[in-house]
């Protein structure tokens, strides 16, 4: 079911470059041929996994003509459609929603009165999260069909997932304290988060249908900001523990503790490289912030910037070859969106207005940055080509509009890749 998409917009587009694929017994199509199949009408079957579509009409483009469904056909060695059908496929809930998530972003803005979650489609943006209340840190799951995000609805911060359009918001924490800080596991099956209670802040994992909630670490410190490795194995947080702020690991039990950083550094953020064989950081020495990037068992730490200014937000390019960060230089209040090259150590300065920019975030394919213009009202969601080029602005206006996150899904050839 690898080679085909749907959308509720009324299209399948089915493509093949087998030629043994998509054959008809008229022998009308061939493989490699591109097809729209015109949707009648889409419901779900028995199983909450699939759903059946009904078709009214084709068009082959290869010959440019619209094939009408007026009788069953019978297709062979596809693994798309298989046996003969009379206007009707089935087709599974991944690959129907695949060509609905590409390029999409949410962002948070406060154009409604309070912070909310949007949902940017088409040059439209949608309020996903229009209840009382502050909503922020949206974080799209790893198949891109549900978003983590963090409110304060209930009167203290919670753990919400919804459905990317919004859909099905569930309360994951529920608890009378303050939890922040998620991270969705690889499989999407299960999240991490800070969890504050007595004044302590920990670290917790809990499943995604809000079940199975489990202490992973504890003491009088504070354990912040964990992300799951990408290998799903280990998890990453900021601790104070030896007084200053470093960055450990631990196994999913809770053991095997790992100070990776061990360094006179002031770490401030972290991020791992898609890959998980790197940890790219920030971290502050005598007032000056530069990043870094380090082996993800500690070794080998590097500092990439080592210049005047302070480093803030980055960005893993999804190929892990580039990092996007902000920079401000001391004497300025204006913040810039770099891309650095972490082999070559060469650096390209995207925007150069006076505006401070936050929050960059890689496009799936790695060809555009999206980020935040301005740190308060009015602030745009932009994006820009990696070369500096095609600077758009999406969303503008009077309102103060943050963390644009682009969804992870990317359409390449027809597979969820």
């Amino acid at each position: 079911m690898d080679d085909f998409i749907a959308s509720r917009g009324g299209i399948l587009l089915i493509t093949s470059s087998d030629s043994n694929q998509l054959i008809r017994e008229e022998d009308e199509l061939k493989g490699g041929t591109f097809v729209h199949f015109f949707i009648e009408a889409i419901k779900k079957t028995k199983s909450d996994e699939t759903f059946s579509i009904s078709l009214l009409q084709a068009f082959d483009y290869a010959r440019n003509r619209v094939i009408s469904y007026t009788k069953a056909h019978s297709y062979t060695q596809t693994p798309c459609i298989k046996g003969k059908i009379s206007r009707e496929i089935l087709f599974s809930t991944k690959h129907f929603l695949q060509e609905e998530l590409k390029n999409l972003l949410v962002f948070t803005s406060d154009a409604s009165g309070n912070r909310d979650i949007y949902l940017l489609s088409a040059s439209k943006s949608i309020n996903l999260t229009p209840e009382k209340g502050e909503d922020y840190n949206p974080l799209w799951s790893p198949d891109g069909g549900k978003i983590a995000f963090v409110s304060n609805r209930t009167g203290n911060f919670d753990i919400f997932i919804m459905d990317y359009d919004g859909k099905n918001q569930i309360n994951l924490t529920n608890s009378p304290e303050n939890n922040y800080m998620p991270s969705w596991s690889p499989d999407g099956s299960k999240l991490v988060c800070t969890g504050k209670y007595e004044g302590r802040e920990n670290i917790f994992i809990i499943n995604a249908d809000g079940t199975g909630q489990k202490q992973i670490t504890s003491g009088s410190w504070k354990d912040t900001k964990p992300l799951w490795s990408p290998d799903g194995d280990r998890l990453a947080f900021m601790s104070n523990r030896t007084g200053s702020n470093e960055i450990y690991t631990v196994n999913l039990e809770g053991s095997e503790l790992v100070n990776l950083t061990n360094n006179s550094l002031e770490e401030k953020d972290f991020l791992w490289s898609g890959d998980g064989k790197m940890i790219a950081f920030t971290a502050k020495k005598e007032g000056q912030s530069d990043l870094y990037i380090m082996n993800s068992d500690g070794n080998m730490q590097i500092n990439l910037t080592s210049d005047r200014g302070e480093e803030y937000d980055f960005s893993w390019s999804p190929d892990n070859s580039k990092i996007a960060y902000t920079k401000t230089e001391i004497s300025d209040n204006i913040a810039q969106l770099i891309v650095i090259d972490i082999y070559g150590g060469i650096k390209s300065q995207l925007t150069f207005d006076e505006v401070w920019k936050r929050y960059p975030s890689w496009s799936p394919d790695g060809q555009k940055i999206a980020f935040s213009s301005g740190t308060k009202a009015p602030s745009s969601i932009c994006v820009i080509n990696i070369d500096g080029t095609g600077l758009l602005k999406l969303v503008g206006g009077i309102a103060n509009n943050q963390e644009p996150a682009w969804c992870p899904v990317e359409f390449t050839g027809g597979k969820n890749e």
